[in-house]
């Protein structure tokens, strides 16, 4: 295959895994650092992302190569794990095993407009950014209930309530839990896949 392998810092925590065949690249992904929920501790783990090969080079292993050199690169570094989301069953070959399944809370705000007009202790604001503090709280005291789920400090929301994502990326929040949502890649950015197993050492 004649592979090599190279690991750059693009940002506080992300690093690209690629794959070069002379000095072309052919294979890549993300690794990004994390910080996850284990009980009441925090476990930093190294979370996959953005599998990608071009189409010209797909069907000769270079993905597999160039995931198996990242396990291996997080393992030298000292990750206790290392997580993705991703195909079922696909990435059980590489040591993944499923953990945590999907989930999705819905909260509904037909009430809301009654919340002033009835005698509660809530308020109903325009100004968003005033409730990034008690957004994290509460997703902080949720998902610590949940071992896996990622641990988000008060300044990873920005003003209107999205989780701040990748460099050039911002995910949307749909939901309380894993942070599922709708990511909006920067203009000209190449693919970013969506990695979803667990691994476990």
């Amino acid at each position: 295959m004649g592979l090599q392998f190279a690991v750059e810092a693009e940002g506080s925590g992300w690093f690209r895994v690629s794959a070069l065949r002379g000095d072309e690249r052919v294979s890549w992904l993300h690794v990004v650092e994390l910080d996850v929920h284990y009980g009441a501790s925090k476990v930093r783990v190294g979370g996959v992302a953005g599998v990608y090969t071009p189409r010209e080079h797909r069907g000769r292993g270079y993905s597999a190569a160039t995931l198996r050199y990242a396990v291996q690169w997080m393992r030298e570094r000292g990750y206790p794990l290392t997580a993705l989301f991703g195909i079922p069953e696909y990435y059980h070959r590489f040591g993944y095993a499923t953990f945590m399944g999907e989930h999705t809370v819905t909260l509904s705000l037909r009430s809301a407009s009654r919340v002033e007009a009835e005698e509660l202790d809530w308020e109903v604001s325009d100004d968003q950014g005033a409730w990034r503090g008690e957004i994290s709280r509460i997703y902080e005291a949720v998902n610590t209930l949940w071992p896996g789920a990622r641990v988000r400090e008060p300044s990873s929301w920005d003003q209107e309530g999205r989780i701040l994502g990748a460099p050039g990326e911002a995910a949307r929040a749909e939901a309380l839990g894993e942070g599922r949502g709708v990511r909006r890649p920067r203009a000209g950015a190449e693919p970013r896949g969506a990695a979803g197993s667990r691994r476990r050492r």
